[in-house]
């Protein structure tokens, strides 16, 4: 138990300095190529009534809610046609038995650019991904930290707040029998697609809120057992190319 709390609790401490990466971590693999997800034996989700003449093509890849279940949820969220230009925001939120943390993301995509700023108390971090690179910096810094892509998913703390975080990732790989409930539901005026799942060893429940027509994240919760310990939630969303400004490096470097 008290490993646990351990635990628990450095993810929790370092949570915000890695948010950015967390975050792009999970809209890249997005866009990216979709993991391997298992797949139902009909084609439940998609919608098939197409004639003849070929009249209801344009319904063959449209998801079918109706048969939204634990055994067909990842198959329905890997064929959405996701954004290739969008910015968004959240609000990362995680808490603890002594107290709490909170901070502000900012996330702008081009063409499979990620572009992510934290902003908290204590700083103003922007971070940029590229299929291949990434680069770290604080606002008013001249200098960035740049990496392979590659080097970042293998580093322990990234690996495991992406799974603390509940990332999209880490639903499109679970195995269906992890998937504990599937639903269709309406959060604040807006209809998203809600899957319940249970993650990692120490059995950590994660509900996942997902807008149906852009697959982007509208609010991820994680418990342990009945306690909140970690929440984003999404705040405005717009489907227009971001300007160059945000995929700017410091001295004036235009990433593409």
């Amino acid at each position: 138990m008290e490993r646990r709390r351990l635990i628990l609790f450095s993810v929790v401490s370092t949570v915000c300095l890695i948010a950015a990466v967390v975050i792009i971590l999970v809209y890249l693999n997005m866009s990216a190529d979709t993991p391997e997800v298992h797949l139902p034996e009909a084609t439940a989700g998609i919608s098939s009534d197409v004639n003849n003449d070929g009249e209801g093509e344009e319904n063959l890849n449209k998801p079918n809610f109706a048969e939204l279940r634990p055994d067909t949820v990842q198959y329905i969220l890997a064929i959405i046609d996701k954004p290739k230009s969008y910015s968004c925001s959240y609000v990362v939120e995680s808490f603890w038995e002594d107290g709490s943390s909170y901070c502000d993301v900012a996330v702008y995509v081009k063409d499979n650019v990620f572009s992510v700023t934290v902003l908290n108390d204590s700083y103003l971090k922007r971070s940029i991904f590229t299929d291949e690179e990434f680069y770290i910096w604080y606002i008013d810094e001249k200098a960035y930290y740049e990496g392979k892509r590659g080097t970042a998913l293998a580093d322990e703390k990234i690996a495991d707040a992406v799974q603390m975080s509940g990332s999209y990732e880490s639903l499109m790989e679970l195995d269906p029998n992890q998937i504990l409930e599937t639903d269709y539901i309406e959060v604040d005026g807006v209809y998203c697609v809600y899957v319940k799942a249970k993650m990692g060893q120490f059995g950590y429940v994660s509900e996942y809120y997902i807008y149906p027509d852009t697959g982007l994240l509208l609010k991820n919760e994680i418990y342990d057992g009945d306690k909140l310990i970690y929440r984003m939630t999404g705040g405005d969303v717009m489907l227009t190319a971001p300007d160059d400004e945000y995929f700017t490096l410091p001295g004036g470097k235009l990433v593409s």
